[in-house]
């Protein structure tokens, strides 16, 4: 601030003489003229616009008296004869702003009867001048963790000031309630762009001329901070898979755009659902084809697809991919209330597989009026693993090689089971349809239905089923609780058998009245069939539990009760199988009435009883 040291000169004029004077008192006028420095920083136009106040302090009593011009730039009055300390506050009639102190020249001032003369001067002239802004801070949108353009002012005076500022933030458009930014003291000052959110920011500018101060503050604008993004996009490697957090990612996923191909590595952050579709449409185009397999791999990541609907019943290799081919890996993917209906191959999962599957599920609906459908795996000729379905299954009226879990199988289906209901024509499975592979492990609760090889857990088997169990009801021409036949009529390298399986079904029902087991509905060939019980209750076409082929090598297999099946320690007694007790430790636990798998993905409770 400019500090203008004026001199007024404040002259006793002669008043005229009182009539009486009055013993004891002092007579004075003071007159108040400016000086040319102060006209020309605060110019009033005459005497006549300064005002002031006169204070006589007593140097004797303390005592004070104050006295005001009288509007014509002068002030007369008398006071008591002594010596006194004369000060006086100066300012303009105009706008009453306070610019200047008086001080008599001679302090103290000797008041004596009669006439006095005293002389004073005006010092430290005005407030500080308000800053001018001639720039202002700008609002911004950042994404989080972006870096932010700084905020700034630009201010001037013209007194000579000293200019100082300081910053605040709220989280209202309101000056009220701010908070200092600390340490944020200059002209400009980088926001924070690590919290999404929104924060007003605003600066006061000060100007600071000898002790006094004027400020003048900004207008808040605002900052706004996106969301915390997920992690970046990836670059397809197995160390750093490409990241699929929406349907737009996932509709990307093995098109080839931005290097998003067949044989890249995904990874899902994020549940998706896919769009609601009108009747008879679809919103999915499945990944890969048998011409084009996908090779790669895909880690669900124990994330959720939702409303995957296809609607192609002329169309082969259906499902969320058409063909996953070997090395391909697709993991700990969930599909829920999913609708695909298609040709032949066609699952939930992947229509047709020569890599692995594992750690999936599937809930809604899978259908073929062909062959090779599942609620997981339409056809595999590669791993299936700790995976299940609760999707009903359908081959329609003329379907064939419909599993639960997979329909067609020449690979491995290990440590699954599914509990939807399973309905075809031939070779019809609760777990595989047709199977020349190896099914391990495994348990369905479905209900299966349709016309000839119906089984429980494996409608036709001409390769190898082992430790499985079925508690659904199972009905058509050539059936059994676990098996419906069991032979060697399709090309397969493992001698077809049926190992330490359990029959838990209510009723297990043929249409010919004639090819029904408990276990297995037919023998077409000399197999391996071994250690197989049957419970001693099944209900035999809806009504008689008369079995005639009971024998733990035999259609029926051997009886058992609820005190065996019921009993934790009858599964693990190595004596009651060929191959020893079941796993208990690495693959199954115990569910209270049954054995249920460990270590499956979602959040499907196994709490399955015996009916």
């Amino acid at each position: 601030m400019l500090f203008i040291i004026c001199y007024l000169l404040f002259a006793l004029a002669a008043c005229s003489e009182p009539s009486t004077e009055e013993t004891g008192k002092g007579y004075f006028t003071i007159s108040l003229s400016a000086s040319e420095n102060m006209r020309a920083a605060y110019p009033p136009s005459n005497t006549s616009d300064l005002s002031f106040v006169a204070k006589f302090k007593n140097t004797a009593s303390g005592a004070e008296q104050t006295y005001t011009s009288d509007g014509s730039g002068t002030i007369q009055g008398k006071i008591d004869v002594g010596n006194y300390i004369v000060t006086m506050a100066v300012s303009l009639i105009s706008d009453g702003s306070s610019y200047a102190r008086g001080i008599a020249y001679d302090n103290p001032v000797a008041i004596g009867s009669g006439k006095n003369q005293i002389k004073a001067y005006a010092y430290d002239v005005k407030n500080a001048t308000p800053p001018v802004i001639s720039a202002k801070p700008q609002g911004a949108t950042y994404a989080n963790g972006a870096t932010a353009a700084a905020l700034s002012v630009t201010a001037s005076v013209n007194d000579g000031g000293l200019i100082s500022y300081q910053w605040y933030s709220n989280t209202t458009n309101s000056v009220i309630g701010a908070t200092i930014i600390s340490g944020a003291t200059s002209a400009s000052y980088t926001p924070s762009t690590a919290t999404p959110g929104t924060v007003w920011n605003y600066v006061v500018v000060t100007n600071t001329n000898t002790g006094r101060s004027t400020t003048i503050s900004t207008v808040p604008v605002a900052i706004e901070v996106g969301a915390k993004p997920e992690p970046g996009p990836g670059t397809g490697t197995v160390a750093d898979p490409f990241l699929v957090n929406d349907v737009a990612g996932l509709q990307k996923v093995g098109t080839g755009t931005d290097g998003w191909g067949l044989s890249a590595h995904y990874k899902q952050t994020a549940d998706i659902s896919l769009p609601a579709v009108s009747l008879g449409g679809s919103n999915w185009t499945p990944i890969g084809s048998e011409a084009t397999r996908f090779t790669g791999s895909y880690d669900g990541n124990g994330k959720t697809i939702s409303n995957l609907t296809i609607n192609a019943p002329t169309e082969d290799n259906q499902g969320l991919f058409g063909y996953i081919g070997d090395p391909a890996v697709v993991k700990n993917v969930g599909l829920v209330n999913c609708s695909i209906i298609g040709n032949q191959r066609v699952g939930g999962v992947v229509g047709e597989l020569t890599g692995t599957v594992q750690d999936c599920y599937a809930t809604g609906t899978v259908y073929t009026n062909n062959f090779g459908v599942g609620g997981v795996v339409g056809e595999n000729n590669g791993t299936v693993q700790n995976c299940y379905a609760t999707c009903n299954v359908s081959g329609g009226s003329d379907g064939s090689l419909v599993g639960g879990v997979v329909g067609w199988n020449f690979g491995i289906v290990q440590n699954c089971y599914a509990t939807g209901t399973v309905s075809g024509y031939w070779e019809i499975g609760g777990v595989v349809g047709g199977n020349n592979g190896t099914v391990q492990n495994c348990y369905a609760t479905s209900t299966v239905s349709g016309d000839v090889y119906i089984g429980g857990v494996v409608g036709d088997n001409n390769g190898t089923v082992q430790d499985c169990y079925a508690t659904g009801n199972v009905s058509g021409y050539v059936v059994g609780g676990v098996v419906g036949v069991l032979s060697n009529n399709d090309s397969s390298s493992i001698a077809a058998s049926v190992i330490n399986c359990v029959a838990l079904n209510p009723d297990v029902s043929s249409a010919s009245g004639t090819d029904i087991g408990r276990v297995l509905g037919n023998l077409s060939t000399t197999p391996t069939f071994a250690n197989n019980y049957g419970r001693n209750d099944m209900k035999k076409n809806g009504s008689g539990t008369t079995w005639t082929n009971i024998g733990l090598n035999d259609l029926d297999g051997a009886s058992i009760t609820s005190a065996n099946w019921g009993s934790q320690n009858w599964w693990t007694t190595a004596s009651n199988w060929k191959t020893g007790g079941w796993d208990f430790t690495k693959v199954w636990q115990w569910g209270g009435s049954l054995p249920i798998l460990r270590n499956m993905p979602g959040t499907a409770t196994q709490n399955h009883v015996v009916k």
